[in-house]
């Protein structure tokens, strides 16, 4: 079972922390799901991707990954995103 998402502050602006397998993914955005409804949110020049993979497109479908998530309602950012599957 995966750990339930953490949100927590960070120079005033939300944080989601989440860890979960990646449902969609493209050049521009993601969607994980973890324990709880999935998140999309916006993969911009400033994501560091890290892990396995050297980039997004790198991540796929299926792909466990940990992500750090910030803005709120429907403008949600992905800062970092760790891929942790071989």
């Amino acid at each position: 079972m995966l750990p339930p998402p953490a949100l927590t502050g960070h120079g005033g602006q939300p944080q989601l922390l989440l860890t979960g397998e990646v449902l969609a993914v493209s050049g521009t955005s993601i969607t994980i799901g973890g324990n709880g409804p999935s998140v999309t949110a916006a993969v911009t020049r400033a994501t560091k991707v890290t892990g396995t993979v050297r980039g997004i497109g790198g991540i796929k479908v299926g792909d466990e990954v940990s992500a750090r998530i910030t803005g709120s309602g429907h403008k949600l950012a992905v800062c970092a995103i760790q891929d942790s599957s071989e």
